[in-house]
């Protein structure tokens, strides 16, 4: 499977289709498109920033709302602002690079960190 954009979506549907092939199973991940509770979305606002051994060291990103509905924008040029699709509690796709995005929170608390990357980014507003 070839794509002529950067992200991990061609990766897991080559997958998929090759288990469908082979009689393997294969995992559908249920994503959402629905607006969060303005309660739910302001727990994930705020600005994170990553560490210095971070793909991109020293990289801010801020994560907005808008009626619901969440925007992951990265001080980083070469990456564009993507919407964030609900997975599960804490958990998002970020759209643009089908890539997973975690939440470190305690229950029914603003989050303290994201994980992206393979790479943890600290809440710094």
């Amino acid at each position: 499977m070839l794509s002529n954009t950067y992200g991990l979506v061609t990766t897991q549907a080559a997958d998929a289709i090759a288990a469908m092939v082979l009689g393997a199973p294969y995992a559908v991940q249920e994503i959402s498109d629905a607006p969060l509770s303005p309660e739910a979305a302001q727990r994930w606002v705020g600005t994170y920033q990553f560490g210095e051994r971070a793909p991109v060291p020293r990289m801010k990103m801020r994560v907005a709302e808008d009626r619901g509905r969440l925007t992951l924008e990265p001080d980083f040029a070469q990456m564009a602002p993507s919407a964030l699709l609900p997975v599960a509690d804490g958990t998002f796709i970020v759209r643009s690079y089908w890539m997973e995005l975690k939440f470190d929170a305690e229950p029914n608390a603003a989050a303290e960190a994201l994980t992206l990357f393979g790479a943890r980014a600290e809440r710094i507003e």
